[in-house]
């Protein structure tokens, strides 16, 4: 069965407008979904594709119609729930006097930044992230508990929850990245063929976890890079910020990346 329906999701390389946009304007009588959200990691990733996912199957469309294209995000990212039933100082989390808004997010999923929820994530990393100064330093003291090598185990205990979550409906999955995370803790994203230790062959508690990965899913480029490696060695162009891949070169790796891979694998 054709598929007529495609859900994305990711970080900031996966927002309104990136590559999730050219794809939707490459592909006639398919609708994409995109929940890409700025400081996401992946666990709101892998969450937001169960959810919408769901939604279209509680809807009656059939799972063979249904495509799944996750990029997942930084390793070191870790989602923050709190509640107003809950969260002690709750307030102090969602002020809006500051300089930068919060990133809070409403429950389950909402792709649009909100003060005022009831309940909601703050989404970011151990190292950046959005809100006021009390939920900054809530959250880095809170992330200062985890070991490097538990993230680890959490993302890859996502990639397995959304690739076995697609299996159990027999739904369509494409794993991309926004860069090399295979090699976290010491991914460079310059490199795409960047040779050394993989996190499983780091992290112990990773090993059983990366042997249950379908890499048969998974489209990287070069041997373990993304996105950014492949805006980069193609000489393409970033945003100010120099981390964020350019519309023009979001367009350049859906028409000479995405639409190829998507092919190649009878996906589309």
């Amino acid at each position: 069965m054709t598929v007529k329906h495609i859900v994305t999701t990711g970080c900031s390389f996966s927002t309104p407008g990136k590559w999730p946009h050219y794809l939707d304007s490459r592909l006639e009588n398919i609708q994409v979904y995109n929940l890409g959200q700025d400081s996401a990691g992946n666990d709101w990733i892998a969450k937001t594709a169960i959810y919408q996912t769901h939604k279209l199957l509680k809807s009656g469309i059939q799972p063979e119609e249904i495509l799944i294209i996750v990029m997942w995000s930084g390793i070191d990212r870790k989602g923050l729930f709190i509640s107003n039933n809950e969260t002690n100082d709750y307030d102090k989390f969602i002020s809006t006097d500051v300089d930068c808004p919060i990133h809070f997010l409403n429950q389950p999923v909402n792709t649009k930044a909100s003060s005022n929820k009831t309940a909601g994530y703050i989404l970011g990393s151990m190292e950046a992230y959005l809100g006021t100064r009390h939920a900054r330093e809530h959250k880095t003291n809170w992330l200062s508990c985890f070991a490097m090598e538990e993230l680890a185990v959490e993302s890859y205990e996502h990639f397995l929850r959304l690739q076995w979550f697609c299996k159990s409906y027999n739904i369509k999955l494409l794993n991309l990245t926004y860069g090399d995370i295979l090699h976290y803790p010491n991914s460079w994203f310059l490199d795409p063929e960047k040779t050394g230790p993989l996190t499983n062959e780091i992290y112990e508690s990773v090993r059983h976890l990366y042997d249950m990965v379908d890499f048969d899913q998974w489209a990287f480029y070069g041997k373990t890079a993304g996105q950014f490696e492949y805006t980069l060695n193609n000489k393409l162009s970033f945003d100010a910020d120099g981390h964020h891949p350019s519309l023009s070169a979001n367009k350049h790796y859906v028409d000479n990346f995405l639409i190829p891979i998507l092919k190649e694998k009878a996906l589309i």
